[in-house]
């Protein structure tokens, strides 16, 4: 940390810093020294040392920390970027050389599985000190909607669904059951939803419309609708005892108002006939 000059003239000099050590701030004022013969002339100049801010992102459960969040810090007072950085494996990201003042710190994308934060925090970052700050997310949930027929339990495609967050009222969903009759919702945040069926499948008509479900931190959660053909189950049993169906029984459909024979049809293992 010494520089030694060639012999200088004695008088007034000025001397000035033109930059400064990594992690110090640079001394803005000018010394005035005064160089005299025949001594050995010693100036100090002191730097300070810069702060430093790390920003730690925990699962607000666990505690354990969490990797992959991006984070922004701005000088509060100028609005100045002082960059973006990642939270590594240990859930932190640090921000180093920083002049005393207060910065705006925000969660600009959330890590897999979580959402962000969505309200910057103001911290105030001293000289030659470490400032820490802590993101603390509940990890999301996830939604499973299944539609299946009442009577058969085939699981139905082209269901219509709508899925509404109960604490603000925003759509965060609306789609159709694919071809296993499910609908998967992965990073719903934890808390309660509806989840509506709007329309029904060909030839189905919807049972119950509507269920709550609570979405739990890290957990999926599962909801079960169920339809039935709009046309006619014709259920065959034993007269001594109803709860023995049978198989093999024979029916002839006709329609009352012109008699037309709609079809023969026969029940199955369940004891069932369905007119579609």
């Amino acid at each position: 940390g010494m520089i030694e000059t060639d012999t200088l003239t004695p008088g007034f000099y000025m001397i000035k810093e033109t930059k400064a050590p990594i992690g110090y701030d640079i001394l803005k004022e000018e010394i005035r020294y005064c160089v005299k013969a025949g001594e050995y002339n010693h100036v100090v100049v002191e730097d300070t040392a810069l702060g430093s801010l790390t920003i730690k992102k925990l699962d607000s459960k666990t505690n354990e920390p969490i990797s992959g969040a991006v984070f922004k810090v701005e000088n509060a007072d100028t609005s100045d970027l002082v960059g973006l950085k990642t939270t590594d494996a240990n859930g932190e990201a640090t921000f180093a050389g920083l002049k005393e003042g207060f910065y705006i710190v925000t969660e600009s994308q959330g890590p897999d599985n979580y959402t962000k934060t969505p309200c910057s925090k103001t911290i105030h970052v001293e000289y030659g000190k470490k400032a820490y700050l802590e993101f603390k997310n509940a990890e999301n949930g996830s939604l499973k909607i299944t539609l299946q027929d009442k009577h058969t339990n085939k699981f139905l495609a082209e269901g219509q669904f709508i899925v509404t967050r109960e604490s603000d009222q925003t759509v965060v969903f609306d789609s159709k059951t694919d071809e296993t009759g499910t609908l998967i919702l992965g990073t719903l945040l934890p808390g309660w939803y509806t989840v509506c069926q709007t329309y029904a499948p060909d030839k189905y008509t919807i049972i119950e419309s509507q269920m709550k479900i609570e979405i739990k931190e890290g957990q999926q959660s599962t909801v079960s609708f169920f339809n039935e053909t709009a046309g006619l189950i014709i259920e065959k049993v034993d007269a001594q005892t109803p709860s023995l169906t049978l198989e093999g029984a024979r029916f002839q459909v006709r329609r009352n108002g012109d008699g037309i024979v709609v079809g023969e049809f026969v029940t199955g293992k369940d004891g069932l006939a369905m007119v579609d």
